[in-house]
């Protein structure tokens, strides 16, 4: 009598723990395949999202591109001209507050411009509102943008090589100062029919920074910025690699001057969805997960 009663309790456990055991089997089984598909999710969406990164990178390299072939318009638009010529040996007030009038300026986005003579002496510059005449050793803080006390007749930066040849050639590229990055262009001075002696060069700048760059990389998830160069970064260990935060993906492009001397970096940073998606998924997968188990 009690080996019978023992057995029917034991009988009795069995059919309450079998059902848990199955139960846990395939709530186990569930979320090993719900931790599965996270990861593979989670991986697709983050190499999807490290495409549109380095797409939107190259997208912002032609849309700068863009902007400087204007700025080389412009230039060559007023360097090719009589009185640009004229002002080189004979610099008035008159022209400058005709022509360089600071309203102009703002509306083509120009923050800076250097008149060079083909001795590298400045005639006249400006830069974001400080104005400079003719000096000898001119102390403008436009110099501070190809960090030189002054320009040499050399300077292939701004003077290029074929420089007295005809027709003319210019210099497009990017300079920096101690912490900003600008895109200048330097265009030969000459006459109208360009048939004279150079005078010397026109040089239009434009800073690269704040509301210029988020116009050329729109978007509340995007944003980009210069780092400039230090000796201890490795270039080519940092160039268009994708490198993952906290909640952002950030990638680098490196920049250098016409000389080919590295200046610094692009960050182009974009705040990360997929996590926030990827575990949307898997609660969507666990509740199906439960449902069926129930």
């Amino acid at each position: 009598m009690y080996y019978t009663r023992v057995m029917a309790r034991r009988r009795c456990s069995l059919k309450r723990i079998v059902p848990l055991l199955i139960l846990g089997t395939v709530a186990l089984f569930g979320l090993l395949q719900i931790g599965a598909m996270y990861a593979v999710v989670s991986q697709t969406f983050r190499q999807k999202e490290e495409q549109e990164l380095l797409g939107r990178m190259e997208q912002f390299l032609v849309l700068l591109d863009r902007e400087i072939t204007g700025l080389v318009n412009l230039a060559k638009s007023y360097a090719e001209w009589d009185d640009m010529y004229d002002f080189v040996l004979d610099p008035n007030q008159d022209f400058v507050e005709d022509y360089f009038y600071q309203e102009f300026l703002d509306s083509q986005d120009i923050d800076g411009v250097l008149i060079v003579n083909t001795s590298g002496r400045i005639v006249w510059a400006t830069l974001a509102g400080s104005q400079g005449g003719p000096t000898n050793v001119p102390d403008l803080p436009v110099l501070d943008l190809f960090q030189v006390p002054f320009f040499t007749s050399f300077d292939q930066r701004i003077f290029p090589k074929d420089f007295s040849t005809l027709p003319p050639t210019y210099i497009q590229g990017l300079t920096s100062g101690p912490a900003t990055i600008a895109a200048y262009v330097s265009w030969p001075i000459n006459n109208n029919t360009i048939t004279a002696e150079p005078r010397g060069v026109l040089v239009f700048l434009r800073i690269l920074e704040g509301e210029f760059l988020d116009n050329l990389i729109p978007g509340e998830r995007l944003s980009v910025r210069y780092i400039p160069y230090n000796e201890q970064d490795m270039l080519r260990s940092l160039e268009n690699r994708v490198f993952m935060g906290e909640s952002t993906l950030s990638v680098y492009h490196s920049t250098r001057d016409v000389e080919e001397k590295p200046l610094g970096f692009w960050l182009l940073t974009m705040k990360q969805e997929w996590p926030q998606e990827s575990l949307r998924l898997a609660s969507y997968l666990a509740l199906l997960v439960a449902l069926s188990g129930i």
